[in-house]
């Protein structure tokens, strides 16, 4: 038996799934987003079985675009980055008694709230031989990827010393961490969390640049404070 759905149907199917697939991707909880893709291709199916053209959301005002519009690649939230081998996940300010590993490695800094971001007119950051760190809030605005976790990717050849830079930059230390420089520039900074790997079988240069192309296959940039690869 075939049964037509409305567009108004269709649109309220397309909200209720962008709404879902946003709150499971931002929490980082991987199988609940592998059954809503699952029920996705359903629905799609059911679409094509009854003779249907999906209609395009967007034509709708307030409607964002659907779940089959969204990026595909691997998942980068915090619980898919701990099954991977990630350590930490502390705010900077933690980092003096973490144990961190003075070992190869890469490390990713994630912000857990999925808000629009607000950002500081000035950079707190250390000027390192005199430059100052501060960008245009235009400049910060483009940079941002909605809905990404991750807002920066580094690697280091001794883990615990690079952090320690990092971490003493954004406390407005003129040291030579200029990587990264953007988070500082968040009004939220403080919330951000710094997670490690250890990379004993591959370079880190090497971990760092896969960690970049999967950022970029899903979300089709690279990282806010990723400036060049």
């Amino acid at each position: 038996m075939s049964v037509t759905v409305s567009d108004d149907d269709w649109n309220a199917i397309y909200a209720y799934f962008h709404a879902s697939f946003t709150a499971a991707d931002n929490s980082g909880i991987h199988h609940v987003m592998d059954l809503q893709e699952e029920a996705w291709r359903r629905v799609q199916r059911i679409a094509a079985d009854n003779g249907q053209s999906v209609p395009d959301p967007t034509r709708t005002a307030g409607l964002v675009s659907p779940p089959s519009d969204r990026q595909s690649g691997p998942l980068m939230g915090e619980q898919n980055l701990r099954e991977e081998g990630f350590r930490g996940f502390l705010p900077f300010s933690a980092l003096a008694s973490s144990g961190i590993p003075d070992e190869p490695g890469v490390y990713v800094v994630l912000r857990r709230t999925g808000n629009e971001p607000a950002f500081r007119q000035s950079n707190p950051g250390g000027r390192f031989k005199g430059q100052d760190p501060t960008v245009t809030a235009d400049l910060l605005q483009k940079r941002w990827v909605a809905n990404a976790p991750v807002v920066y990717i580094g690697k280091a050849t001794r883990l615990l010393r690079r952090l320690r830079d990092f971490r003493d930059f954004g406390a407005g230390k003129p040291v030579g961490h200029w990587g990264g420089r953007l988070i500082w520039q968040l009004a939220d900074a403080d919330e951000l969390v710094v997670a490690w790997k250890v990379t004993p079988s591959e370079e880190p240069r090497e971990a760092e640049r896969s960690l970049l192309d999967r950022f970029r296959s899903r979300y089709g940039s690279l990282p806010f404070a990723n400036l060049q690869t």
